[in-house]
């Protein structure tokens, strides 16, 4: 949970939990879909309308985008006559999530909507795990790249797990307790790092860590 300011992206993988989606949803300052993500909104906003437990408005999404090859063209159609902006773009050098990233900065930088700068606003993406590893990786490759440093933090969330990019530096991790853990790791995916820790069930201190040699795990 946080009461930062924060932008939702929804990605076309696994995501299963409508109550967690209604309430990022709900708390969002924008909301823009990956292609097929519009998929997974658009299927729980049907289910919650058809439904008598809606607690959390499911609202349509402010923008999609992406090369539009899995949204559901019946779906593209529903959220146009919603007024929702819709961007095909073709690039296929970048991945739908770093289409939604540059969308969700180009809203940054709009005034005229009162929009936060991108600074100090966190991403929360959904839809990055439990589908494809490769998509995974994709996902995890994004948040090491340009079109994530631009924002204060970048989070993938699934049901199950969060994960980001920790800076070099002195870093604090608060999880809530309702929702994360009781397990951490720490990965060195940028490349071979050392790292040290407390409040950890197995603390590292100054350890090297690299693929091919030692991953934490606690």
């Amino acid at each position: 949970t946080t009461t930062a300011p924060y932008a939702l992206v929804v990605l076309n993988g696994h995501y299963s939990s409508d109550a967690a989606l209604g309430r990022l949803r709900s708390g969002a300052r924008f909301c823009v879909c990956g292609d097929g993500g519009a998929n997974i909104l658009h299927s729980f906003a049907s289910a919650r309308t058809s439904g008598s437990h809606d607690l959390f408005s499911l609202r349509p999404p402010d923008a999609i985008v992406g090369d539009f090859d899995s949204i559901d063209p019946t779906v593209r159609e529903s959220y146009a006559r919603d007024g929702v902006e819709i961007s095909e773009l073709s690039d296929q050098d970048s991945t739908d999530f770093e289409k939604c990233l540059g969308r969700v900065h180009a809203w940054c930088s709009d005034a005229a909507v009162g929009a936060v700068p991108a600074a100090e606003l966190i991403v929360c993406a959904v839809g990055a795990f439990g589908d494809r590893l490769d998509h995974e990786f994709a996902a995890i490759n994004v948040l090491h790249g340009d079109s994530a440093s631009r924002f204060k933090r970048v989070l993938l969330l699934s049901e199950a797990a969060s994960a980001c990019v920790l800076p070099a530096g002195r870093s604090v991790i608060r999880p809530d307790a309702a929702l994360e853990g009781p397990t951490c790791g720490l990965l060195p995916v940028g490349g071979p790092c050392v790292c040290s820790t407390s409040g950890l069930r197995w603390d590292l201190s100054s350890t090297p860590m690299r693929f091919g040699g030692l991953v934490s795990r606690s």
